[in-house]
Formats: C-alpha cells, structure tokens, sequence
C-alpha cells in the first residue's frame, strides 16, 4: 500500500496556501505569483483523484460512485454561486448561463470568471472516470496518455471546446497523478531534507518566473514556468513526511469555498486600498460560506448518496471529500 494514511493533512494545507495564493492575486498586491496558486490546485487535483479512488480502480461499476462523489463535491456550491451572482450582478445570455452551471466552456465568458477552472478541472474528472475500469497503473497511464495527445493537438484548434480542453494547463493534472501513484507505491517518505529541496526549487522558480512576467494568460509558457514549480512543489509536500498546521488544515478544507466566495465578495463589497485587508476579507468571507453553506450542504448529500450506494465502499478523501481543484482555482 505504500506510504498511504487516511488522512494527508499536508496536501490540505497546501490546499490552504493555493487558495491563499488565489486571494492574493485579486488584491492590489503588484505580483502575479499569485496566480500560480491554481496550477498548485490543479497538481493537487491529479493526486487526490488517484489516492482518494484507489479502491475503485478496476471496476466499471465504480463509475457511478466516483461521478456522484465528485458532482456532490463541485456542483452545488458552484450554482449558487452563479445563482447568487446572477442575483446581485443582474442577466447574462442564456447560453452563457447554461454553459456556465454546466461546466462548459463558452466563448462569451462565464457567469462566473473563476469557473474556468472548474471547466478543466470536470473533463479530468470525464477522463479519469472513463479510465476506472483498468487498474490503478494502466488507469492512470491512459488518463496522461490522452491528455498529452490532446495538449498536442493545442496549436490547431477545431473549436472552443478543443481549445479549451487541450490547453497545455491540462499537463499539470498528469503531474500530480504521477505523483499520487508513486505516493501510493513508495514505502516510505522522502527525507526532510530532500522534500524542502523539492519545495525551495518550486518556490524559486515560482519567484523569478513571477517576477519576470505574468503567464496566466499564456497556457504554453504557464504550464511551463507554473505548472513545473507546482509540481516540484506538490512533490515535495506529498512524498515528504506529514507535517501538522491545524489552521492551515482547516483553511484546507474551506478552500473551496475560498476559491469562489472571495471573488463574489470582491464584486459586490466596496474593499479598502490596502491589499492585507482585502486579503482577510476574502479569506473570512470564504470561511463563512464554507462554514454557513458549502459544508452543511455537502454533508447532507453525501448522506443521501450513501444511503443510495450503501452496498458500496466509498473511500473518503482527505477531510471529508475535499478536492479543487479548486482545486481549486
């Protein structure tokens, strides 16, 4: 079984700090780093997803389990999201709304911006559940396999959804599913001292690329100059030994709800100019829908889904189903 706990509190505080990462960079800090906190979820997605699903390797019957686990963990927090922004912001085209709770890409932009994310992050969780039926290794090697040939075909896009789903970024969840199986398959953790060299190589390439331009909007160079870093990054956390911080933890769990709340607070709330305010603000406020919304909600559907599926063995993941992506951009 490898190294393997129950519960990896160390993947959940670097949940933590790419959310924080995230916040940060829809302040007025001058840094674009910040927005490398996504390629981290994303890395971070790719591990989960093996280490959370590896009793359900091998089983075509496990698809229902693995789709209805993922769509309670994403979706509703996500639609009254939009429901909450189509409120407050007032209409949107209606393709663009269907294609938005959808989890599609739409040419016209999303009701929500950050939902972009979410949009890769459901054709992975499409292509892992497609790949459930082979065992843990051959899985995982066909889930690269058809991502690296989708990146490929990136330079000659048939439409926006190709565009979309074969953009370079996709690469980053292919990091962190190798990093899950050898996590999985290792029989003990790196050293300290080998870990922290992982980690301070990530953070000082994250650094220089960061100081020298802004890649968001460039997948080839993001993917690149971000999603390398994050994947040393993710390495080193996730094949070091398990370190505790009850506060990053918890910050963890509600980076979710971080990820999406912040960025409504933000459009609505009238934010003072320093840039550690506006930081609390979309943290707290992130915490408060967690804590007020997304767990309660969350806990009462897997209740409902494993009264369903009670014959089945679901493996929670880290800390009550966690995951984005947000991961969870």
């Amino acid at each position: 079984m490898g190294m393997g706990s129950s519960k990896i509190e160390a993947i959940q505080s670097l949940r933590a700090i790419a959310a924080l990462m995230v916040v940060t960079r829809h302040t007025g800090l001058p840094s674009a780093m910040g927005g490398a906190g996504v390629d981290l979820f994303f890395v971070i997605s790719g591990f989960v997803m093996v280490y959370s699903s590896r009793a359900l390797f091998g089983d075509f019957k496990s698809v229902p389990i693995f789709a209805l686990r993922r769509l309670i963990r994403i979706a509703p927090l996500y639609w009254i999201i939009i429901l909450a922004a189509l409120a407050i912001k007032g209409g949107s085209d209606i393709s663009v709304i269907a294609l938005s709770a959808s989890f599609l890409p739409s040419a016209h932009g999303l009701v929500v911006p950050p939902g972009w994310t979410l949009v890769l992050e459901m054709f992975f969780y499409l292509l892992f559940a497609l790949a459930l039926f082979l065992p843990r290794r051959q899985a995982s090697m066909l889930i690269c396999f058809l991502i690296v040939a989708l990146v490929s075909t990136h330079w000659h896009p048939i439409n926006n959804f190709h565009r979309w789903y074969s953009s370079p970024i996709m690469l980053e969840f292919c990091a962190g599913v190798i990093i899950g199986n050898i996590y999985l398959e290792r029989a003990t953790p790196l050293s300290n001292k080998t870990a922290l060299m992982l980690i301070a190589a990530g953070v000082a390439i994250f650094c220089a690329t960061s100081a020298i331009a802004d890649f968001e909007q460039s997948p080839y160079y993001r993917a690149a100059f971000w999603g390398l870093p994050a994947t040393l990054v993710g390495a080193g956390v996730a094949l070091g030994p398990n370190r505790r911080n009850r506060t990053l933890e918890f910050l963890g769990e509600a980076s979710y709800s971080i990820y999406l709340g912040h960025w409504l607070v933000f459009e609505i709330v009238p934010l003072p100019s320093s840039w550690p305010l506006q930081a609390a603000i979309g943290i707290l406020s992130g915490v408060a829908v967690f804590l007020l919304i997304e767990r309660p909600v969350v806990r009462w559907l897997t209740r409902l889904a494993q009264t369903s599926v009670a014959s089945h063995r679901v493996v929670p993941e880290p800390s009550a189903l966690t995951a984005h992506a947000p991961s969870t951009l």
